[in-house]
């Protein structure tokens, strides 16, 4: 194990230096002088002098790529060109508000999703089943968008029963501001993770081992719980370690319709500002999220299957 997470981690270096190349050239090469574009049309030679010169791009273009892999291994982005803020504390504070409203909404989604699946798995083929199947397929019909325009309209605006639009950074209050987006997350998501659970577990249940233990007399509780869950995890656990990533990245059209000041957010307001130290720090924070939880899945499918070879 500790030999396969060592040549893990090394294969994860190599992947960060291609992301700081191909993110270094698409910034510096492909779209065009960032100087320029942060400085506007009609800025003279001197204030873009002077702001290539404050900005560090007066430099060569091999020092400005080492200096990008060292703000990249040192986790020291400096600030931000439109807010000058510090684009380290940015992150974690946008990091903070995505997770408070992505973290409770996707493991309540997660916890609601196996139960029904659990349950239709158990039912198979009857009406039961059949009438959450037509339910998951006609959620994934329906848009994002539709789930924030109605959630907003008639639970928010006509019913009075959350905030159309805000935030709060106390505690006491966020949770005011989260729950109807929390709500319309769960619903617009659980679709697909109880038709891929239904899958796994159906495809356990129609294993041998299964029909022995029947035979021997065990409940289905004790079944499903002890021997179909455990054999059905690795398609679940990939299903949720996959999705771990845009948690902390956040949900960009509800941090949008909601007004939370998430990752989101903070990666379209730097889109638009042209803030290209912001952009750049959150693709390479994007790209070690995804390092991290693929191995965190590799480990955590061995644990649960020893057959799995780790290479």
């Amino acid at each position: 194990m500790l030999g396969f997470i060592a040549r893990r981690l090394f294969y994860a270096l190599l992947v960060i230096l291609g992301v700081t190349l191909v993110t270094f050239g698409l910034f510096h090469f492909v779209g065009g002088d960032p100087v320029l574009m942060h400085a506007g049309k009609n800025a003279s030679a001197e204030t873009i002098a002077q702001l290539r010169q404050e900005l560090g791009m007066d430099r060569s273009t091999f020092q400005q790529y080492l200096f990008f892999v060292r703000q990249t291994f040192t986790w020291s982005w400096g600030e931000s060109w439109s807010t000058h803020q510090n684009v380290t504390s940015m992150i974690a504070e946008g990091a903070g508000a995505s997770l408070s409203l992505t973290m409770p909404a996707y493991f309540l989604s997660i916890a609601i999703a196996l139960l029904l699946s659990l349950i239709m798995s158990a039912l198979k083929n009857s009406i039961w089943d059949r009438l959450l199947n037509f339910l998951c397929y006609s959620l994934m019909s329906i848009s994002f968008l539709i789930f924030i325009i109605y959630g907003q309209k008639f639970l928010a605006f006509d019913l009075n029963w959350f905030p159309v639009f805000g935030w709060d950074p106390s505690w006491q209050k966020r949770w005011m501001y989260i729950t109807l987006p929390a709500l319309i997350y769960v619903l617009a998501t659980i679709g697909p993770k109880i038709l891929l659970f239904r899958s796994a577990l159906l495809n356990e249940a129609s294993q041998d081992y299964v029909r022995t233990a029947y035979s021997k007399g065990l409940s289905t509780f004790t079944i499903y719980s002890t021997h179909i869950l455990k054999n059905a995890a690795i398609p679940i656990i990939t299903l949720i370690t996959s999705q771990m990533p845009s948690l902390i990245t956040g949900s960009l059209l509800l941090e949008a319709y909601f007004g939370i000041p998430g990752i989101g957010g903070l990666l379209l307001k730097s889109i638009q500002a042209s803030d290209f130290p912001v952009i750049k720090a959150l693709t390479i924070c994007g790209s070690l999220l995804y390092i991290i939880f693929n191995l965190l899945n590799d480990i955590l499918i061995y644990l649960f299957d020893a057959r799995t070879e780790l290479k």
